[in-house]
């Protein structure tokens, strides 16, 4: 089921997300994604320090290991 990450009824201007965001708080929707790779994927793109977080040739490389793993 797709829903909206950051709901309305919640985040009624943009610039909430931002804020919200910018303080290190992330959607609970994350506990909804049941593949572990990807869960971890996401996570790593969430770090708040930029170093921490993966290359999208890191990304790539994962995604196409994900799609590859459900054929």
């Amino acid at each position: 089921i797709w829903h909206s990450a950051f709901p309305k009824e919640v985040f009624k201007f943009p610039w909430k997300i931002a804020d919200c965001i910018s303080e290190g708080k992330r959607p609970n929707t994350i506990n909804e994604v049941k593949n572990k790779e990807m869960k971890r994927m996401i996570e790593t793109c969430w770090c708040q320090n930029p170093k921490e977080r993966l290359t999208i040739e890191d990304i790539v490389a994962l995604l196409e290991t994900v799609m590859l793993k459900m054929k």
